[in-house]
């Protein structure tokens, strides 16, 4: 049975290694989101699944997906000094930040979906921080006319890795600082290389061909290959 410290608004206060069911991290987060502070830890089992309605994950300690279980409804995933996310086999939702600067996200072979329907919370713009390695990374928004209706800011700098399955349709990709980019359809090939920390850096390592379709980048190149070889700017 899961016991719990009195609560504060807006957060859950945990005990250390404790497991957690979808219907109290449900609950926790309808207001400010979740906190998991350091030196505590969450685990959902396989085949649950947990809505955040748009509520914010941010992990100081651990929080652990075991099998398929997911997570949803993200505005923001956020890794404090130390803190560790393992996603496991399963999936997870955001629409905000993904910030891994000061924690450890472990992918194992999940998927992490992006895009403005994900946290059913309005936001149109996300963002990466730090170096984050995927398994499966879809980034998807609606699509006007040249207009992709999504937006992530990648970081300067720094190498965002997807090792087994790359889907982007609707986005833009713009690095850190750069303004709205101009209709594209392929990344730079890495041979034209741009100064480092000038630039945010895509590398894809998957045997399959990525899915690329209504992509706008600036500032943003692939690594060691060509993302859409067969598409024109």
């Amino acid at each position: 049975m899961l016991k719990s410290k009195p609560w504060r608004r807006g957060r859950d206060l945990l005990k250390p290694s404790m497991v957690a069911t979808a219907a109290v991290l449900a609950l926790a987060a309808q207001a400010a989101g979740i906190q998991v502070p350091a030196g505590t830890s969450i685990t959902t089992g396989g085949g649950t699944s947990v809505q955040l309605g748009c509520g914010d994950l941010n992990v100081g300690g651990t929080y652990i997906q075991q099998g398929d279980a997911a997570l949803g409804g993200l505005g923001q995933l956020g890794l404090q000094q130390g803190g560790v996310f393992t996603a496991g086999s399963g999936a997870v939702a955001l629409s905000g930040t993904l910030d891994v600067t000061a924690g450890t996200f472990q992918a194992g072979s999940s998927t992490v979906t992006m895009g403005p329907g994900d946290s059913a919370c309005g936001i149109t713009q996300g963002q990466i921080k730090g170096a984050p390695s995927f398994y499966n990374w879809k980034v998807a928004g609606a699509v006007a006319p040249n207009a992709p209706s999504y937006t992530v800011v990648m970081p300067v700098a720094q190498t965002t890795t997807v090792t087994a399955m790359l889907e982007l349709s609707g986005v833009n990709l713009v690095s850190g600082g750069t303004v709205a980019p101009a209709m594209q359809a392929k990344a730079t090939p890495e041979p034209v290389r741009a100064a480092v920390d000038t630039q945010a850096w895509l590398k894809y390592t998957g045997a399959a061909p990525p899915s690329i379709s209504n992509v706008g980048i600036n500032g943003v190149q692939s690594l060691d290959n060509w993302l859409a070889e067969d598409q024109t700017n």
